[in-house]
């Protein structure tokens, strides 16, 4: 379902049935231009850093920036790596997710009385045109991130910082997959930076219809977290930015408390989601 910010907080009990029969929604105009000011800026600023270039424009769609990310990731993988992993601890990224705009959302959605949540992997992603290293099949954040034993008790969220048309690659989900609960799979990682990949079988995703939208700067798609999901091809010439975060219902049973999001409190739950 796709619905306003507007419509979506004058009635919210309306939607969470849909959303929760579907697994997903997509809510219009969250946010507005001036807050991805600070994150752009911050993109730009670490860009500079590693390229060392003087990119002084914080527009992402500028054809200076796109040429630099080309160029640094095809000369210097490793840079553009470091280049990547500064962008995820970044402050501009936690204060982008923890906005009143985005808390409120996420409230609404959960209909909790208090919102107690805990958020993980705050990510800042930087897609590549015609990537297929660092792109992510079939998959449920659930795999990753067991905050929460069940999946309808975590959000999964995912934003552009630029408007997203069809080539560019929207996230694309398969409606009620959410359904399946979470699927045990194995993990694998490929070599030279590649993503952790928990790739789940074909002959489940196959029942399901892949659906994607074009959205624009301020529409966040919010997924349960068992809700399977996998990364759009980038057919343009340009780099995609999207920025994700995972909430979790701390006040629930089934919440599991960890030390950060790779290690969890619990040795036996840890061992069996990471290996270690």
């Amino acid at each position: 379902m796709i619905i306003s910010q507007a419509t979506f907080s004058k009635n919210p009990n309306k939607y969470i049935s849909s959303y929760k029969k579907n697994g997903f929604i997509l809510i219009k105009s969250v946010l507005d231009k001036s807050d991805f000011k600070e994150l752009h800026q911050t993109i730009v600023i670490i860009l500079n850093k590693f390229s060392k270039k003087r990119i002084i424009k914080n527009n992402l769609n500028d054809i200076k920036i796109n040429n630099t990310l080309i160029e640094l990731r095809k000369k210097n993988p490793k840079k553009f790596a470091h280049f990547f992993d500064s962008l995820q601890t970044s402050t501009s990224i936690l204060k982008f997710w923890t906005s009143n705009k985005v808390l409120n959302t996420i409230k609404l959605l959960s209909n909790e009385k208090f919102p107690c949540f805990s958020a993980t992997d705050l990510l800042l992603r930087v897609d590549s045109p015609i990537d297929e290293k660092n792109k992510l099949n079939w998959h449920q954040d659930s795999g990753y991130f067991r905050q929460n034993n069940k999946g309808g008790n975590g959000i999964n969220c995912w934003a552009p910082l630029i408007n997203l048309k069809f080539d560019m690659g929207p996230l694309e989900i398969l409606g009620k997959s959410h359904n399946l609960g979470l699927v045990k799979v194995k993990k694998k990682r490929s070599k030279n930076y590649g993503s952790l990949q928990r790739t789940l079988p074909k002959n489940l995703t196959d029942k399901y219809k892949i659906i994607n939208y074009e959205m624009n700067m301020g529409d966040i798609l919010f997924m349960n977290m068992d809700l399977v999901h996998r990364s759009g091809s980038n057919f343009s010439s340009k780099f995609r930015f999207s920025a994700l975060c995972r909430f979790h219902k701390i006040l629930k049973q089934d919440f599991n408390p960890g030390l950060n999001i790779y290690r969890y409190s619990d040795k036996e739950l840890n061992k069996k989601v990471h290996g270690f």
